[in-house]
């Protein structure tokens, strides 16, 4: 008689192969017949033919009762090898087919293994795709782990990660889970190598295009941040020992245990029930200041974008385009060159509204009620750096590059200032600073002595 099976992936095909046992005399594996229909078996196996291996690994019996089918009652490739309730391994006439049972005797296709595994010999389990080890429990993954993480299931990182920083005055958190615990940080990424930003202002995509270009080079293209491509970059982890194409430019992973224990079509495996396309960003969604909402979720792989194109370079880290800075990428930057080269931001408690574009302070001048002939006019700062004071008793001088910036008071830039009457010069809103032969408010009223 012959038993046929071939393994290939850790899997065995239903039917084929060219692995021959010989039995002698109705047993299996080296079993002897000892008596009409009774086999005795060697260490390691027992069953009516000597056909059924013993494991110590935890393994778990599949039974016809447990199984499903139209030929033997499980699966139709397998036939039950009968195991008596007294060990007593009586077999049939011919020794090829199970004896009628008796009350507690049962039939048992196959003792399955830890996560899909078999029994295919004594102590040894073949195990199933994904799956590696004398009880198979060390799961195999075929991308590395980067910073930390670690391989927890069939091509499956855990990553690393750790509650975000980022607090309120009060010690609440910014940024916060739908159970309002701080979102975390730290990496995510089918191999744990892309930062977690909580600041960020999304998650992007990846897509071969590359079609998002943020600040640092950085381009959704699966390539910056990826360990498995060549060559690398900055941001690639330092601990990487090997490099695939495969590895490479990801945009869906797929994850998860191979759930189909008898099935050796890739294809069909690849999308089975145990496998599932891995999800790498949670999506809070912000209500208002106390309340955030689980988002819907997307599956993907991709790259944190801060405000303004920044990236999300290290976890918790914006690095940002020019014109923009802060830990989010979201304040803006104004800088300008003064009257003897230094930058200086807006002054004169000016707002940075946008790259280079300062708010000045401005309002209605006093002066009108205390000083009729003066028209109403607006006071306060002006200039692209808030450095030019308004007198409204006094008039703009385009040309004015004779009197340098400090108590003298003009554009640090170069764009005139406000002058007052006989060579006085607008030294702050409404002040006049006059020379040393005239005074009062616009400079006016001659000195005698």
């Amino acid at each position: 008689m012959t038993f046929e099976r071939e393994v290939g992936e850790s899997r065995w095909f239903a039917a084929g192969g060219d692995c021959i046992d010989v039995v002698h005399r109705g047993c299996f594996n080296g079993g002897q017949c000892v008596a009409p229909d009774t086999c005795l078996c060697p260490p390691g196996w027992e069953g009516h033919d000597c056909s059924l291996p013993v494991c110590s690994q935890s393994a778990s019996e599949i039974t016809v009762s447990t199984t499903t089918s139209t030929r033997w009652g499980g699966d139709q490739f397998l036939p039950p090898t009968l195991v008596r309730i007294n060990d007593t391994n009586t077999g049939a006439d011919d020794g090829t087919s199970p004896p009628p049972a008796l009350p507690g005797d049962k039939f048992v296709q196959f003792r399955q293994c830890p996560n899909g595994g078999n029994c295919t010999h004594p102590d040894t389990c073949t195990c199933e795709k994904g799956w590696a080890g004398s009880d198979c429990s060390i799961p195999i993954c075929a991308q590395e782990c980067f910073n930390g993480g670690f391989c927890s299931a069939p091509d499956t990182c855990t990553c690393v990660t750790r509650a975000g920083a980022f607090e309120d005055n009060r010690g609440q958190p910014y940024f916060r889970k739908s159970d309002g615990n701080p979102q975390e940080t730290g990496w995510t990424g089918f191999d744990c190598s892309v930062p977690i930003c909580t600041q960020a202002e999304r998650f992007v995509l990846n897509d071969d295009e590359g079609t998002v270009r943020l600040a640092a080079g950085v381009v959704n293209d699966g390539r910056n941040f990826q360990g498995g491509c060549s060559p690398a970059t900055e941001y690639t982890p330092l601990n990487r020992t090997r490099s695939s194409e495969s590895l490479c430019g990801r945009e869906i992973w797929y994850q998860g245990s191979y759930d189909e224990s008898w099935a050796n079509d890739e294809d069909a495996s690849f999308r089975s029930d145990g496998r599932f396309r891995r999800v790498n960003h949670p999506n809070f969604v912000q209500i208002d200041a106390q309340t955030w909402v689980d988002g819907p979720k997307f599956d993907g792989e991709g790259i944190y974008s801060c405000f303004n194109d920044g990236a999300c370079t290290a976890p918790e880290t914006c690095n940002c385009t020019d014109g923009w800075e802060g830990y989010d990428c979201n304040s803006p930057v104004c800088r300008y060159t003064d009257f003897y080269g230094n930058i200086r931001g807006c002054q004169n408690s000016g707002i940075c509204a946008g790259p280079n574009d300062c708010q000045c302070i401005q309002h209605e001048s006093l002066l009108p009620r205390a000083h009729p002939e003066v028209r109403p006019a607006t006071t306060g700062w002006t200039g692209q750096d808030c450095s030019i004071a308004i007198c409204a008793q006094g008039y703009y001088d385009p040309e004015c590059t004779d009197v340098p910036p400090g108590p003298g008071g003009v554009s640090s830039g170069g764009q005139g200032c406000y002058r007052c009457s006989n060579g006085g010069n607008c030294t702050a809103p409404d002040v006049c600073t006059c020379p040393p032969d005239w005074t009062g408010f616009d400079c006016r009223t001659p000195v005698c002595t």
